[in-house]
């Protein structure tokens, strides 16, 4: 047996031989021919000196002549093929191009044969491949977009750089289709397998989710296409994962600023209404609704005229067009609004529109509003007011200044002159009460009303006011009508005289004359109750309510007669002494005030 194996020994060295012979010969007959070949192709013995060199060995950068040794970086090449029996190849830069040098060892020999091929433009193609790829990953890193591709059948995961930056995975790590899952967020993990799935089912596979990157959360947007084989079977799949964590967080910032303001629109004080170049209502929040009676559902999508009396229609929407086509800024535009009670509101808005980024094409005008119809209303009121105080303070004033005048004429006779010096004290007296409801309100109004508090008889003070008025000249009958035993009310009796005195004044300037004007007073509970009956004309209904407010009887009406402060006043003090006050008239019917005073009053 150890014969044999010593045989087979032999008999492999032997083909192994005849092998190397035969090569040996190819390569002869090859250099036999050296010219004929279009490469460089040259013999070198083991010194590195150059045996024989073919014309295109010329292409090279260092001088091919026999004799001339190799330049020194070759040398060490020649003596390792030589010793190892086997070839090495290098690539070598020529006087034009770039040539791949393989150097064959001829042992037996003891030289070495150089063949030599250009490579220039496989160089220059694996470079601009090279360029590509780096521009690529490039492109994905500025794009912060990865891609990937999966092969289903054995469940392998290949991952570009950018990808494993994007997931926090290092590269060379092996990836499968559980790797990549595990670093999907726990809460959307369910959602990205359902949807891969379906993919491979044929549905689209494009879907937003979360990963978790060491500590931290990242959103991703990814795509894939299916790949199947030429027998159709599915491969696996190509996509791109993006990280949008910053578009996430951009829309969520958007999200909660729109968020914002959309309820400081909606909850605004200010009634606040968008509309498009169409004029449709696009937005109307709730203070818009409480101006005009309109819930927001009733209004959206119509246009913004509907919002306008009729007779106004036209003007107003002639700025409101402007502001919609032309860009006209409203600062202080007054626009009437129609209440849905059929009431008109008179509304002062403010504008801007809204444009497409060009800035050139509008796309919406916001407006605001302020309702200043009870201001405009009360400055009317007040305008009135001033004039009839005016009025009012106007007639006793001539009364006064004609009297005396009169009462300074020559040849006047005492008598004459008597009665007009009454009439002067009469219109004086007027004057002064019309200044002491005038003080009254204002002390009211700034909050310096002071109040002395005495046990005050009701009674007595109406008997007093109708002296007074008696003396002035009512031509009207008065009675009073008190129990004997009317507990006193703790009051300031100088406020109790003047609210009695500007009830039954009143009551003189609606009776006529000699008609009934009561005064009369009872208990009930703890408080005395004090009632002014006329049998004047009457309070039409829709008036009554208006008795007791500032500035209300300048309402247009067939009663109504000067200031209207009294009954202001008389409601002011009332509630300020701790009591109450009311009216029950019907026209042609006459009225009775009513007033309640406290017994004893509350202690602060």
């Amino acid at each position: 047996m150890a014969v044999i194996r010593k045989r087979s020994k032999t008999s492999e060295q032997k083909q192994a031989a005849d092998e190397l012979a035969r090569v040996d010969k190819q390569l002869e007959d090859l250099a036999r021919f050296p010219q004929e070949n279009p490469n460089p192709v040259l013999r070198v013995d083991s010194d590195g000196a150059i045996l024989s060199a073919n014309n295109a060995c010329s292409l090279l950068d260092f001088v091919c002549q026999p004799g001339q040794v190799l330049p020194r970086r070759y040398l060490k090449i020649v003596a390792e093929v030589l010793a190892s029996g086997l070839h090495q190849v290098i690539e070598a830069k020529g006087l034009e191009g770039i040539f791949s040098l393989n150097f064959i060892p001829i042992t037996n020999a003891g030289y070495v044969n150089i063949y030599g091929n250009d490579i220039t433009e496989r160089k220059r193609a694996e470079e601009a491949l090279q360029e590509t790829q780096k521009d690529l990953k490039r492109a994905q890193a500025v794009a912060q977009t990865g891609s990937w591709r999966m092969d289903v059948q054995r469940n392998r995961l290949l991952w570009s750089e950018e990808n494993h930056r994007i997931f926090g995975i290092p590269k060379g790590t092996p990836m499968t289709y559980e790797t990549f899952l595990s670093c999907v967020h726990p809460e959307d993990r369910e959602y990205v397998d359902r949807k891969w799935q379906a993919a491979l089912q044929g549905e689209d596979y494009d879907i937003e989710h979360r990963i978790i990157v060491g500590d931290k959360v990242k959103w991703v947007r990814e795509r894939a296409e299916l790949e199947f084989d030429k027998q159709g079977m599915l491969k696996g799949g190509f996509g791109t994962s993006q990280d949008i964590t910053e578009r996430k967080k951009t829309e969520e910032r958007l999200r909660q600023t729109r968020d914002y303001l959309d309820n400081l629109i909606t909850y605004a004080n200010a009634p606040i209404i968008v509309w498009d170049p169409e004029l449709n209502i696009t937005r109307f929040n709730h203070a818009f609704e409480r101006l005009t009676g309109r819930s927001a559902g009733e209004v959206l999508g119509k246009k913004v005229g509907i919002l306008i009396p009729a007779d106004e229609r036209d003007e107003a929407l002639k700025k409101i067009n402007r502001t919609t086509k032309m860009g006209e800024r409203w600062e202080i535009v007054e626009i009437p609004i129609q209440h849905a009670d059929g009431s008109v509101r008179t509304v002062l808005w403010n504008s801007a529109t809204l444009y497409t980024p060009d800035g050139k094409t509008p796309v919406a005008t916001i407006a605001q509003g302020q309702d200043i119809t009870e201001l405009k209303k009360t400055d009317k009121m007040k305008d009135e007011f001033i004039g009839l105080v005016s009025h009012e303070l106007r007639t006793p004033l001539t009364v006064i200044t004609g009297s005396l005048r009169s009462a300074m004429s020559p040849g006047i006779s005492p008598e004459d002159a008597r009665e007009l010096l009454q009439n002067a004290v009469e219109g004086a007296d007027q004057l002064a009460a019309i200044l002491e409801n005038m003080l009254e309100l204002s002390r009211y109004q700034a909050n310096r009303l002071q109040l002395r508090m005495e046990l005050v008889n009701i009674a007595d003070a109406a008997q007093g006011v109708i002296e007074r008025l008696k003396g002035r000249g009512a031509e009207q009958c008065f009675s009073v009508d008190f129990p004997t035993n009317l507990p006193l009310v703790e009051a300031d009796p100088v406020r109790v005289e003047r609210i009695v005195y500007n009830l039954v004044e009143n009551a003189t300037k609606y009776s006529p004359a000699q008609s009934e004007i009561k005064v009369s007073g009872r208990r009930k509970g703890d408080f005395v109750i004090t009632a002014v009956s006329d049998q004047g004309k009457g309070i039409p209904g829709g008036e009554k309510d208006k008795l007791f407010e500032l500035f209300g009887r300048l309402e247009e009406s067939s009663y109504a007669k000067g200031a209207g402060l009294g009954l202001v006043v008389c409601k002011r003090l009332v509630e300020a002494l701790g009591g109450w006050i009311k009216v029950n008239s019907a026209p042609g019917k006459g009225s009775t005030f009513t007033f309640a005073l406290p017994i004893r009053r509350a202690k602060a």
